[in-house]
C-alpha cells in the first residue's frame, strides 16, 4: 500500500511554466508499483511457525512471563567493616616482635536470609590498614574462610611510621570473582559471619618501640558490587508478586467480525531451578479488546488457589529444575472465548512464595549459577479458524496535491492482481481522511480477493490457488480533493467461505501458502504548459 501511495505521489508532480500562454493536452500513463510474493514468514513475526504432521501450519507460542535468579534477591550489600586493636597498658616491643594477633567475626545483614556459604561472580574488596606506631610495622590481614582454588585471602602490608594524630595508611584492592565465602564464622556453626584475623609485628630490621593503650591499630574492609552465583543456607520466607502486561499490537488492527477457533489449550509452566520448596498462585489472567472495550478473564478451577512447587534436585554437574504445569483447555476453562476476544492487552497477576513453612531444610537451601525461577506461557495451536467478517484496518499518513491549474491527474485506477493460496477471502476498501479524521471519500474495490478454495485443482506438487483482479477507481472529484487528504485507512474484511454452503467454515493453512501481488496504476494526465 505504501508503494501504491508513492506511485500516486510521483504521478502528481507539478510541471510549472512561466509562459503567459498556456497549452493543454491529455496523456495516458501506466506505472507498475509492486510485483511480490508474501508468505507467513513475511507476515508473522511474533510467534514461531511450525508444521504439524498433516502438513498444515500451527502457531507455537512461547512467552517468558517471569524470569529471575535468586541472586537478584539475595545479595551482600556494599559493606564496610573494620577491626581495631589497642593493648592494655604499655609495652616495649623489640624489633620483629608480633604484638597483636586478633580474630573477629563480622556480621552481614542479608534481610532475613541466613547464608552459610556463597560464591561470588563479580565484586571487589578493598583492604586498608592504619598504623599509629612510630616505626615501620608489618600488618598481615587474613580472611581464612574466603578462598579461591583452596587459597585463603592473606594480605601483607608494610606500613611506614605513624602517629595517633596522623596514622600511616596502606591499602590494596582484590577482585573477588570466583571466591567462595564460608559464612559460618570462627565457630563453624553460625551464619552471615565472615571471619578475619589481624597480625601486627614490628620491623625486624628496625628499632624497639614503646606501644601503649592509646595506640589503636586498625584495618578496614570495603566490599563493593558483590553478586553471587551460588548460595547455601536458609533463604528466608521470600514472597515475589508481580503483574505482567503483554501487548499484541496487531490485534488492535482487527476492528470487527468474529473469529471461531477449534479446541485449543494454553499451558502455564512454573519452572523452579532453586533447591527450595515453595508455592505459587496464578491469581488472574485477562485480555482486553481495546476496540470493543470487552475484557475476558480466563477461568479455571486452580486460579486464585496456591499450589505446591517442588524444589530442584541435583548438584552442580547434574542439576534438574522441578516443573509444575497448569493446563487450560476447552473442557476446564473458557480458553476459546479468551482467545477469540482478540484482546491486544494481556494482564497476568501471579505470586510465588519460597519457604512458606520456614526453615524446613535446616539451612540447606541452595541455588546454582543457572538456577532460575520462571513462569512460561506456551500454546500450540493449528492455524485453523472460521472467520466471519473479521475486519483488519490500518492507517497511513499521506501528503499529496493535485493542482488543477498545473499538470494534474484527471482520472485513474489502481489495478491489484492477486494469486492467493490462502483459504481466506477478502473485501478491500479505502477511506480517505482529512486533517480532522473525517471521511472525505470511500473507495471500494471492484471485487473481492477470492479464497484459494475457489481455485482450480492444483497441479501435482503445487498448492491450490485462486486468481483475482481488483480495481480501485479514482474519479476527478476524488482527485480534486487530494490536497485535503492527510490519511488513508485501508480496511480488509476477511471470511473463510465454504464453496458449497457459502458460509464461513473452519480452514487450515497449508505449508508454503502464499499470496502473489501485482499492482500497477493507470492515470490520465492533463498536461499544462
Amino acid at each position: 500500500m505504501r508503494s501504491i501511495l508513492l506511485g500516486i505521489g510521483i504521478l502528481s508532480v507539478v510541471l510549472v511554466s512561466c509562459r503567459k500562454e498556456k497549452a493543454a493536452w491529455e496523456s495516458n500513463w501506466t506505472l507498475p508499483l509492486v510485483n511480490d510474493t508474501l508468505d507467513l514468514k513475511n507476515l508473522v513475526t511474533d510467534s514461531i511457525l511450525g508444521v504439524n504432521g498433516s502438513g498444515f501450519y500451527q502457531l507455537e507460542i512461547n512467552r517468558n512471563i517471569f524470569d529471575v535468579q535468586l541472586a537478584d534477591y539475595i545479595e551482600i550489600p556494599d559493606t564496610t567493616v573494620s577491626q581495631q586493636y589497642a593493648i592494655s597498658g604499655s609495652l616495649n616491643v623489640t624489633a620483629g616482635t608480633s604484638f597483636v594477633n586478633n580474630n573477629k567475626d563480622h556480621n552481614f545483614d542479608l534481610q532475613g536470609a541466613q547464608m552459610k556459604k556463597v560464591r561470588i561472580s563479580t565484586g571487589s574488596i578493598k583492604v586498608s590498614v592504619e598504623s599509629p606506631i612510630e616505626t615501620k610495622t608489618i600488618f598481615t590481614v587474613k580472611l581464612p574462610k574466603a578462598k579461591k582454588n583452596g587459597q585463603a585471602i592473606s594480605q601483607t602490608f608494610h606500613a611506614p611510621p605513624g602517629t595517633n594524630e596522623n596514622p600511616s595508611v596502606v591499602s590494596n584492592t582484590i577482585d573477588l570473582a570466583g571466591y567462595e565465602l564460608d559464612l559460618t564464622g570462627s565457630t563453624g556453626g553460625g551464619f552471615n559471619l565472615l571471619q578475619s584475623q589481624m597480625i601486627i609485628q614490628t620491623d625486624p630490621d628496625g628499632d624497639a618501640v614503646s606501644v601503649n593503650n592509646t595506640d589503636t591499630s586498625k584495618f578496614i574492609i570495603e566490599m563493593k558490587g558483590i553478586r553471587l552465583d551460588y548460595g547455601r543456607g536458609y533463604f528466608g520466607n521470600l514472597v515475589i508478586e508481580d503483574t505482567t502486561d503483554l501487548y499484541v499490537d496487531f490485534l488492535n488492527k482487527i476492528t470487527a467480525g468474529n473469529l471461531n477457533l477449534p479446541a485449543t489449550s494454553i499451558a502455564f509452566i512454573i519452572s523452579n531451578g532453586i533447591k527450595v520448596a515453595g508455592k505459587a498462585t496464578l491469581n488472574t489472567l485477562s485480555n482486553t479488546n481495546e476496540i470493543t472495550g470487552n475484557t475476558v478473564a480466563l477461568s479455571h478451577p486452580q486460579l486464585g488457589l496456591p499450589f505446591t512447587i517442588e524444589q530442584a534436585t541435583g548438584t552442580w554437574d547434574a542439576f534438574f529444575a522441578s516443573i509444575r504445569t497448569l493446563l487450560f483447555t476447552s473442557s476446564n476453562s473458557n480458553v476459546e472465548q479468551f482467545i477469540e476476544n482478540l484482546g491486544a492487552k494481556q494482564k497476568i497477576n501471579f505470586k510465588v512464595e519460597l519457604n512458606p513453612q520456614g526453615n524446613t531444610s535446616a539451612g540447606w537451601d541452595e541455588f546454582f549459577p543457572n538456577s532460575k525461577l520462571q513462569v512460561l506461557m506456551k500454546a500450540q495451536m493449528p492455524l485453523s479458524a472460521a472467520l466471519t467478517n473479521l475486519t483488519i484496518q490500518d492507517t497511513f499518513a499521506i501528503n499529496l496535491a493535485n493542482d488543477t491549474e498545473k499538470t494534474h491527474i484527471v482520472s485513474g485506477k489502481i489495478k491489484l492482481g492477486v494469486s492467493n493460496a490462502f483459504p481466506l477471502q477478502g473485501e478491500v476498501r479505502m477511506f480517505l481522511l482529512n486533517e480532522a479524521n473525517q471521511v472525505v471519500e470511500t473507495i471500494l474495490g471492484s471485487s473481492e480477493i477470492m479464497s484459494s478454495v475457489y481455485g482450480t485443482a492444483p497441479v501435482s506438487g503445487e498448492l491450490q490457488k485462486a486468481n483475482s483482479t481488483v480495481y480501485f477507481y479514482l474519479n476527478q472529484q476524488t482527485l480534486n480533493q487530494m490536497d485535503q487528504i492527510k490519511k488513508i485507512v485501508v480496511r480488509v474484511v476477511l471470511n473463510t467461505p465454504n464453496p458449497t454452503t457459502q458460509t464461513s467454515d473452519f480452514v487450515t493453512i497449508p505449508e508454503g501458502a502464499y499470496v502473489g501481488l501485482k499492482v500497477n496504476t493507470s492515470f490520465q494526465l492533463e498536461n499544462r504548459l
